[in-house]
């Protein structure tokens, strides 16, 4: 009885890793091929990584939990993103002194940029357990926990904006960002929209029912209204 939960946990840990592997390599893969350009500057910028992180470490509640999943992900999508890269030529590297020379692999610079993800990786992965737990607590916080990762997502989205319309170096990037800054918004606040769906649905009268005011000497049942005897 007790291992079902614990074969559904490890397989649920092993699909993240899947799923961080390929959404690394396919970020790497984009960035080398122009036919992907939308994609590359969709997914492949911090927004799409952090996003795609919340997504994995959704399901849980606990901190604990939602980090190890946040992990599973980052972890192995960062690993992959830097040896698909290497795989590319990145880090091929040609002496100035001698350009007809031999070419070398940087690996100390691969090295480096999966360390320096890797420590980003875990403090996102934290600080997105965190945010998690507090959504799923609901409440004022929970509220605030919700509207972080939208609100960031649309404050990059324009100020990536703000900088590309001066110097238009990145039309794809604009047009990318101009169409995820009021989608991003729209999430930050749907639960507001919700709340106030709903508090304007229970302050509707029923069908049918005739509204009456405070000290009204008349009963409105189902649209008839009869007056009380008089005394």
């Amino acid at each position: 009885m007790h291992s079902q939960p614990a074969f559904h946990r490890w397989r649920s840990l092993f699909l993240l890793l899947v799923a961080g592997a390929a959404f690394g390599a396919t970020n790497s893969i984009a960035n080398h091929h122009n036919e992907m350009v939308y994609f590359t500057k969709l997914v492949g910028n911090d927004w799409g990584w952090l996003t795609a992180a919340m997504i994995a470490c959704w399901a849980v509640r606990s901190w604990l939990q939602a980090f190890v999943r946040g992990l599973a992900f980052l972890f192995p999508a960062v690993l992959a993103y830097y040896i698909s890269d290497a795989l590319h030529g990145t880090y091929i590297t040609v002496d100035m002194r001698n350009p007809t020379g031999p070419k070398e692999f940087d690996l100390l610079g691969m090295l480096v940029n999966i360390f320096a993800y890797s420590v980003i990786s875990l403090l996102t992965a934290a600080v997105l357990g965190l945010l998690v737990v507090r959504i799923h607590q609901r409440g004022f916080l929970g509220l605030v926990a919700w509207m972080a990762v939208p609100s960031y997502v649309a404050w990059s989205a324009w100020h990536t904006h703000s900088y590309l319309g001066r110097t238009p170096d990145d039309p794809e990037l604009l047009r990318v960002a101009d169409i995820l800054f009021p989608v991003a918004i729209f999430i930050a606040v749907l639960p507001l929209l919700r709340m106030t769906f709903i508090s304007l649905r229970h302050r509707r009268p029923p069908s049918g029912a005739v509204p009456t005011l405070p000290g009204d000497s008349t009963v409105s049942v189902m649209g008839n209204v009869r007056a009380k005897d008089s005394e």
